[in-house]
């Protein structure tokens, strides 16, 4: 007589403070896993442990570096020279090996132009070390660009004519810059723009005919957007917003 082994594990489902929980049971069939297998022999040789770094600016005007070090201040080693200030984003969580890099996109600031960079930064022996650098869109016009917390797509400001006074929020993936326009406001600028980590995209606009800055929140499910908060005058033209880890505050 074969026998089979199942597993019941309750797993609970918050629904809201107001609903009674809920107990759901789910079997999993693991009989094939209680057959043996044969341990893998250790690696004799194991992968380096990927190390957090973090990106920077280093330079004067007309020599702005990018630079990467580990979390404690050590590895410090210069990337690549862009030349002009820039806005740095990871397009992963900031680790890489000696065989697989991470990668910084590097754009340009409001008043500093660049095209849009994709930068590789690989791992050697935990020194940090500068891989291939891809340019990804030649029209500078591309700035404060955001990658998104997945490292699938990135947000940016597109900077039109300056007698129209208005920006548009664009959204392309890594791979092959194709931007999609996902929020422009006549007579409207929008600017440094932050992804939530459930993927909805906070910035700043400035209303141009009142002088008025206002957070907004654009949700990419519907294509909504809601202002959040009015900024004071006295504050004047805020800038680099951040949103908390749990996605339920703004700095």
């Amino acid at each position: 007589m074969r026998w089979k082994a199942v597993i019941l594990l309750p797993i609970l489902f918050f629904l809201s403070a107001s609903c009674t929980d809920q107990v759901t049971t789910v079997a999993l069939d693991l009989t094939a896993s209680f057959k043996k297998k044969p341990k893998p022999p250790p690696d004799p040789d194991p992968p380096a442990e990927a190390q957090p770094v973090i990106a920077y600016e280093r330079g004067g005007p007309g020599a702005r570096a990018l630079w990467v070090m580990d979390e404690d201040g050590a590895n410090q080693a210069e990337i690549f020279v862009p030349g002009n200030f820039f806005v740095p984003s990871w397009s992963s969580l900031g680790e890489g090996t000696e065989d697989v890099p991470f990668e910084i996109l590097l754009t340009g600031t409001s008043t500093h132009l660049l095209p849009v960079m994709k930068v590789e930064v690989f791992l050697d022996g935990g020194v940090p070390t500068a891989g291939s650098v891809d340019t990804l869109s030649t029209d500078p016009m591309y700035i404060q660009a955001r990658v998104s917390p997945d490292g699938q797509e990135f947000v940016a400001v597109h900077v039109g004519p300056p007698e129209d006074f208005q920006t548009s929020l664009v959204v392309s993936g890594l791979g092959a810059f194709s931007p999609v326009t996902v929020h422009e406001e006549p007579g409207h600028e929008s600017y440094w723009p932050a992804w939530r980590p459930d993927g909805n995209i906070a910035f700043f606009e400035l209303n141009g005919e009142t002088g008025q800055v206002s957070v907004q929140v654009l949700d990419r499910g519907s294509g909504l957007v809601s202002e959040v908060f009015q900024v004071p005058p006295e504050m004047g033209l805020p800038r680099r917003l951040s949103w908390s880890p749990d996605g339920s505050g703004l700095v």
